[in-house]
């Protein structure tokens, strides 16, 4: 969790409608909350930002209009409670505007009263984090299917080294996320395949990102297999840097089934 926020300080020499102005100007969401935690006044911020105004507003608790569906009931109570406590608090909030859609703001709530010469209430700054948030719900998920999928998937570095293989990988090939780590994927090869096969693989993926086709590669016990493999190229924004992923399946007994239809079928023929 988060440090709790200290009570806001007086500041002196500063004159109070710079601050007024100040809160109106910024694009963060401010509220003034009176000592029960119910809006007294919100900036042009939080009025563009939610869709509602001042006027509809004002005399609410503002969980009670902006909390929805899929807002966390835990955090309204503990927000609550710090309210009624008269405490500082800093919290991650899904919120609704007035039309419905989801948003996230990451509140910072502060006490004020008599040390600051005003009626006891607080004040609180939100910050839209909306992209963050959905960005950290898209890792989960890319995390979830990288672990869960059913082939096999490395992930190597602008060195060609491995920095990450699924259990997939470890089920197929026998070598564990840890034997493999550094390693170059060479370490799979069976050693069917010629040079100038490699070079046209590479080649591919320099022109257009991405590869795919068939390829024999060896598990750690030796045994050879036939993969179909799926090779991309992906640019970050490290300047000059890029990874590859890369994904396969074991398509062996695919292999050995056609052979059988194929022999039985000439062998018919004869």
């Amino acid at each position: 969790m988060p440090p709790r926020p200290e009570p806001l300080q007086p500041l002196p020499g500063i004159d109070p409608k710079r601050l007024a102005l100040v809160a109106t100007a910024t694009r963060n969401m401010v509220l003034v909350l009176d000592g029960s935690g119910r809006i007294q006044w919100v900036n042009r911020s939080f009025e563009e930002h939610t869709g509602y105004t001042l006027k509809a507003v004002t005399g609410q608790d503002p969980e009670a209009i902006l909390a929805g569906p899929d807002t966390c009931r835990e955090t309204i109570d503990a927000i609550r409670q710090s309210v009624r406590n008269g405490d500082a608090f800093e919290e991650d909030l899904l919120h609704y505007t007035a039309e419905g859609k989801p948003y996230w703001v990451h509140t910072y709530c502060v006490p004020i009263g008599e040390p600051e010469g005003v009626a006891p209430g607080f004040v609180v700054v939100q910050t839209n984090i909306s992209d963050r948030k959905n960005g950290e719900r898209g890792l989960r998920i890319a995390a979830s299917v990288f672990d869960r999928s059913h082939e096999a998937i490395i992930i190597t570095d602008h060195h060609n080294h491995i920095i990450d293989a699924n259990p997939s990988f470890s089920r197929i090939t026998g070598y564990s996320r840890e034997e493999v780590l550094g390693q170059n994927p060479s370490i799979l090869s069976s050693g069917r395949h010629s040079d100038d096969y490699y070079r046209s693989m590479w080649q591919a993926i320099e022109e257009n990102d991405h590869w795919r086709g068939e390829m024999w590669n060896r598990r750690k016990n030796g045994e050879e297999f036939v993969e179909l493999l799926s090779i991309s190229r992906v640019h970050l924004e490290e300047p000059g840097r890029c990874y590859h992923v890369a994904a396969f399946s074991d398509i062996t007994a695919l292999k050995n089934h056609a052979k059988e239809l194929d022999r039985a079928a000439n062998y018919d023929d004869l």
